[in-house]
This record gives structure tokens, sequence and C-alpha cells, in this order.
């Protein structure tokens, strides 16, 4: 008598049958949770004020690089250049202090 594997994959010892678990799709289905009403939102909008957090953080880095490069530099800067220092150093000095 041949037995196929599905037989013995639910034929445990002493001939009892043994709940199979259950396969992958089944799995899956089963582990999935409906999204509750206003959730989704709630996470989106958690994680869009992290994104904005976090854009803001290298906006700042950037021009506080772009300065940094600008007061190594040790050859007069030209005007343009000089220009955007100056804003640069308000710019930042006055967040620092507070004042937008």
């Amino acid at each position: 008598m041949a037995q196929s594997s599905t037989s013995r994959a639910t034929e445990g010892v002493a001939g009892e049958t043994v709940d199979r678990p259950p396969g992958v799709k089944a799995a899956k289905r089963s582990g999935k949770k409906p999204i509750e009403e206003g959730k989704g939102r709630e996470e989106f909008e958690r994680v869009w004020s992290y994104k904005q957090e976090d854009l803001s953080r290298r906006e700042k880095l950037s021009k506080i690089g772009l300065l940094d490069r600008q007061l190594a530099r040790k050859e007069p800067l030209p005007d343009y250049e000089e220009t955007l220092k100056k804003k640069l150093i308000n710019e930042l000095f006055s967040r620092a202090m507070g004042v937008e």
C-alpha cells in the first residue's frame, strides 16, 4: 500500500492523525490585521511630522556646512559669497537665539 506525502504528513505516532500546521499563504492571511478607522491617518501624520523635522535638520546642517566652508577659505570672498555668508550667519544665529 503506497502512501502519498500528504497522508504521511498528517499521520502521527501509532497511526494517530495530527493537525497540520497552516501553509504559508494561510499563515500570512491570518496574520494580517484590519486597519482601525483613523489609525492610518494618525500614523501618516506622525511619520510626516518626523519627516518634516528631519528635512529641517538636514537643511540646517547643509547651511552650517556651507558657512563652515566659506569661513575656512583664506582668500577674500567675491561679493556674492560674502553676501551669502552674512545671510547664513544672520539666519543661523537668529534661529539659535529663538528669533524667527
